[in-house]
């Protein structure tokens, strides 16, 4: 079955998980995807723990579906070739510091004249311009300057990290999504261009959402208890008998079924009225306690009111189904490495039923692919290759 992006080679020039994540993405649409990597380190990712047989599931989780290379772009002669892949690439995504990939002399303005089809996609914490673009940051840094870490941050209490990576994931959905816009653009017009994605950027149009109608509430003078924090306090976790679930009434006929399911039609005409948030609250966390998961489960969604289980762990990798969504599957460890097969997450980006997405190999060993790209992409000799590495170039 044709894959929807077979025909696209992508030259990644990243590590650790904000970089690899977006190409990994366009793997499963079938693009080739040739890692480059450092001559004997590669992607830092390699040595993250958790490790099994010299594997780390992490550079599992995020490289499945790749071809790995290694050539040093320190060198002259390893630009040279980096120049010769690029003409054969349709995307170059990198994930160093800005201006670092040009200081070698394959950033975008140099690439772009050796093939001016190129997308050249950047993926920073901060984007290519502008006063922070310079500074180094991991995803916990992005969630403070995005505005995840003060929208989680309950009264009285510090601002709170989210212990998973949503900067690292948003900003690769983001790159994801430029490059297929880019990918289209070249399609009508034959030109190619820099993708520049700011990890910040991602973060702040999911928190902006929250921010922007306080902020523009506060400047016209509408009163707190009317605005849109009123109801985002009905969306919330509640503690059953056996667990917890998780309601978000978020309309007033929505919140009318809820108060049917819970029995209390009598309060039905005092929805909508200045008190009605606050002793909702006050039912909603009455009720609850007084049934199991199901049955509050069963009863909200008798009445259509939005609802569902809090899943974690265990709970997850074995949802019935994310498994029928095929989104947790099984790979063997990198060639060579026995009994180390992971659960790694499915297709990500979407599901496209003429040309689904798949996960189809593994994660490569350091350089794996030299002879595979070298010989076949530019008609290297196995003598040319050895010498290369002789040189230290690959």
């Amino acid at each position: 079955m044709k894959k929807a992006l077979e025909d696209i080679k992508v030259l990644e020039v990243a590590q650790y998980m904000a970089g690899p994540m977006c190409p990994r993405e366009l793997s499963e649409m079938g693009a080739e995807v040739i890692k480059v990597e450092v001559p004997g380190i590669g992607d830092m990712m390699r040595v993250m723990p958790p490790m099994a047989d010299g594997q780390s599931y992490m550079f599992t989780l995020l490289n499945v579906n790749k071809k790995s290379i290694t050539l040093d772009l320190r060198k002259v002669k390893g630009v040279e070739i980096f120049k010769e892949l690029v003409k054969r690439a349709d995307v170059v995504l990198e994930n160093l510091a800005p201006g670092v990939m040009a200081s070698m002399g394959v950033g975008y303005e140099t690439l772009k004249e050796v093939n001016p089809r190129i997308i050249y996609c950047s993926v920073t914490g901060f984007g290519q311009y502008g006063p922070y673009s310079s500074f180094t940051a991991f995803d916990p840094v992005i969630q403070g300057a995005g505005g995840i870490m003060s929208a989680a941050q309950k009264p009285g209490s510090p601002p709170q990290w989210m212990p998973v990576a949503v900067a690292d994931f948003i900003g690769p959905l983001y790159a994801t999504i430029g490059i297929l816009e880019a990918l289209h653009y070249r399609d009508v017009t034959g030109e190619g261009q820099a993708v520049d994605i700011s990890m910040q950027d991602g973060i702040w149009s999911l928190v902006s959402y929250t921010y922007l109608p306080e902020y523009w509430q506060e400047k016209v003078g509408i009163p707190e208890e009317e605005g849109l924090a009123s109801i985002i306090d009905l969306m919330r976790p509640l503690k059953t008998k056996d667990g917890y679930i998780v309601v978000a009434p978020g309309t007033p006929q929505q919140q009318v079924n809820m108060l049917r399911a819970m029995g209390e039609e009598a309060h039905e005409p005092e929805v909508g009225g200045p008190e009605f948030i606050k002793d909702f609250v006050v039912l909603m966390e009455t009720w609850a306690p007084t049934k199991t998961t199901n049955e509050a489960l069963e009863a909200l969604r008798g009445y259509r009111v939005p609802s569902g289980p809090v899943l974690g762990g265990k709970e997850l990798v074995n949802d019935p189904h994310l498994q029928a969504r095929g989104m947790t599957v099984e790979v063997p460890g990198s060639a060579g490495s026995e009994g180390t097969g992971a659960l790694v997450p499915g297709v990500v980006v979407v599901k496209l039923s003429r040309s689904p997405g798949k996960i189809e190999a593994t994660s490569p060993l350091l350089g794996q692919h030299n002879e595979e790209v070298y010989s076949q992409l530019l008609g290297f000799t196995k003598e040319d290759i050895e010498k290369l590495k002789e040189e230290g170039v690959i």
